[in-house]
């Protein structure tokens, strides 16, 4: 192995925290909560049923031989089951290389399968945050930025909201147990909210890319 992937001295951070900065939280995103909620593989198996169940109302009235039907609804069934299971294994591995850090200063979010990347988002650019909850008491943190904060969307993809223009929004996605990280992240607002002029004396970059070795971690 590389040595440049021994370059983690705290899971999910590419460095030692600063002098007076905590660690709060952290976490990764469920596979299970990615796969449901931003992958949609439930939509899609209903999708894969959908068409199984066309093709044999379709075609077992017709003259064509039933181990012919049976054959082609079995290759179909294990295509569908082969896509099905990719979704599942690409949501597995984006869990796998991803960790969000909520320190005293900022969030942090590590991700990236071959380029790995830590993106940071210091409070001072944070203008708006909230937080969607499933049923399985997963969820998504949402954080809004400052309208002179950019962040590429391929570059956090897809730790981000879909499907709102061109204003991006950092996504923390399939947090498990989503109302205690909020709470936490809540809470570090309003301490930064009252100390604004000591934060801004300590500018941060908003997005640094640096090598490191990806590892599991529990939500």
């Amino acid at each position: 192995m590389s040595e440049e992937y021994e370059v983690e001295p705290l899971p999910g951070l590419p460095e030692p925290l600063p002098s007076g900065e905590r660690l709060l939280w952290q976490g990764a995103p469920r596979w299970t909560a990615l796969a449901k909620h931003s992958f949609y593989i439930r939509e899609v198996a209903v999708y894969f049923g959908a068409l199984l169940a066309w093709y044999l109302i379709s075609t077992l009235p017709s003259s064509q031989p039933m181990m012919t039907t049976l054959l082609t609804f079995g290759q179909l069934a294990l295509a569908s089951a082969a896509a099905l299971g990719l979704i599942a294994f690409y949501a597995f591995i984006i869990s796998w290389t991803t960790m969000y850090s909520v320190t005293s200063r900022r969030v942090v979010i590590r991700a990236g399968i071959a380029l790995p990347t830590v993106v940071n988002l210091p409070y001072r650019s944070v203008v708006s945050a909230g937080f969607k909850a499933h049923a399985d008491r997963t969820g998504n943190i949402i954080l809004g930025l400052a309208p002179k904060e950019t962040v590429h969307f391929l570059v956090i993809w897809p730790n981000v909201r879909t499907w709102r223009g061109n204003r991006i929004e950092p996504m923390l996605r399939g947090v498990g147990n989503v109302h205690e990280a909020a709470q936490i992240l809540a809470r570090a607002l309003a301490v930064h909210a009252s100390m604004v002029p000591q934060i801004l004396r300590q500018p941060e970059p908003l997005v640094t890319i640096a090598p490191h070795r990806s590892e599991p971690a529990a939500a």
